[in-house]
């Protein structure tokens, strides 16, 4: 990632929370955000000219080759999610897609896949590595992860209050740095 583009994406977080009147430790819940950036957001099932044969195949078959996938026609941005995941998924999922919208990223390629009526876009690694960083601050931002740690929350009451699962708690307490902050904090105190 480019320099500078770690601060850039916990900035952004702040900012969206700033303008949707919220402090920067709030959680910021993915449809909400959704909702203010115009992004429609349907569960698989409820696409049209999905079959039930196709449905079984995405939700069933390949329920884990998939989480979520954007389709920007024109003025319309659309979120699809698949709804085989846990609720604590679908979230990062969707600010997942969401990050990839405000960081204009541009589908590298459509690919069509047979029996399905919806273009699905390939891998790009750079994109998909910013959008997952950018997703998780929008999650789970630095301010969020301070205030819980100066309220000693277990990973549990922070996983509930942000709607996050355990391994993106855990993920973001080590890349944030407030580990190394707390054990500063717990030294110090142990000092004094």
């Amino acid at each position: 990632m480019r320099r500078g583009f770690k601060s850039d994406c916990e900035r952004r977080s702040a900012e969206l929370r700033d303008v949707l009147g919220l402090a920067p430790e709030d959680p910021l819940p993915a449809r909400t955000l959704s909702q203010h950036l115009g992004v429609l957001v349907v569960d698989v099932g409820d696409l049209p000219g999905v079959d039930q044969k196709d449905l079984t195949q995405l939700l069933v078959q390949d329920a884990e080759s998939w989480s979520a996938f954007t389709i920007a026609t024109g003025s319309v941005t659309i979120i699809v999610l698949n709804t085989a995941h846990i609720p604590s998924r679908q979230e990062s999922d969707l600010m997942h897609e969401q990050a990839h919208t405000l960081l204009g990223h541009k589908p590298s390629q459509l690919v069509e896949l047979p029996g399905l009526n919806v273009p699905l876009r390939t891998f790009d690694k750079v994109q998909e590595d910013e959008a997952g960083w950018f997703g998780a601050c929008l999650q789970l931002p630095r301010p969020a992860l301070e205030l819980a740690m100066r309220r000693r929350w277990t990973d549990a009451r922070i996983s509930q209050e942000y709607r996050a699962s355990f391994a993106l708690v855990r993920y973001r307490r080590g890349v944030s740095g407030v580990e190394i902050q707390r054990s500063r904090w717990t030294r110090r105190r142990v000092s004094i």
